[in-house]
């Protein structure tokens, strides 16, 4: 009974030390892109904005010395601002083209009350 007991209570114990690194007060995306040819990742639209407050850095990639049409990655950091839900849609394509070649992804991000992250997307 008191192996059993211990086992529990170790196993336990490790499953509150792997849950508890994790941040889950920011959402970090990021998004492959190439601005050099002329398309670029962007907030598109969404509902429940004043719920979250999104950061933008483009980084990019390491590349030789003197090398151009070098992408990268488009990196959005998002943090909850009050509880709800929020759907935020990105949108990769040239400003001045619609074309079939633009992509669209969909995040749906809940904020809980103690302003925690989760999200899902399409």
């Amino acid at each position: 009974m008191k192996k059993k007991l211990l086992l529990f209570l170790t196993v336990f114990v490790l499953l509150l030390t792997v849950g508890c690194g994790k941040d889950t007060k920011t959402l970090v995306i990021e998004l492959e892109g190439n601005p050099t040819t002329g398309y670029q990742w962007a907030v598109a639209e969404g509902t429940g904005m004043e719920l979250i407050d999104i950061k933008e850095e483009y980084i990019q990639n390491e590349h030789e010395e003197g090398m151009a049409g070098v992408g990268g990655v488009y990196k959005y950091t998002i943090t909850g601002l009050k509880p709800g839900t929020a759907s935020v849609t990105f949108l990769y394509k040239r400003a001045w083209e619609e074309t079939e070649e633009d992509k669209k992804v969909v995040y749906t991000i809940t904020v809980d009350e103690e302003l925690n992250i989760t999200e899902t997307h399409e």
